[in-house]
């Protein structure tokens, strides 16, 4: 079913940045969701979040992984981030 989820980008700073984040959601080993957004003149220590929809074809646990690019970055060891999501299956009517 359609799903939705959120990413955001925060900036550390100290200057303001620009690039892309890109995150990839794979679902027992198919591959859900790979979106890429941008940004612009991010100021220090604000973040920017996008919405983004995905198909879930059937339960499973998402693995994501989003990674950041952004020009000038002097300290890359924080621009990538995993999580998980677990997905299951709906429930309708009760019996």
């Amino acid at each position: 079913t359609d799903r939705e989820f959120t990413l955001t980008v925060a900036n550390a700073g100290p200057d303001a940045a620009t690039g892309r984040v890109t995150v990839v959601g794979v679902l027992n080993g198919t591959t859900v969701a790979d979106k890429t957004a941008r940004f612009t003149d991010l100021a220090a220590g604000a973040g920017k979040s996008w919405a983004f929809m995905f198909v879930a074809p059937e339960v499973g646990t998402v693995n994501w992984t989003a990674t950041v690019t952004a020009r000038d970055d002097a300290y890359l060891p924080n621009n990538t981030v995993t999580g998980t999501t677990e997905v299951m299956a709906g429930g309708g009517g009760g019996e």
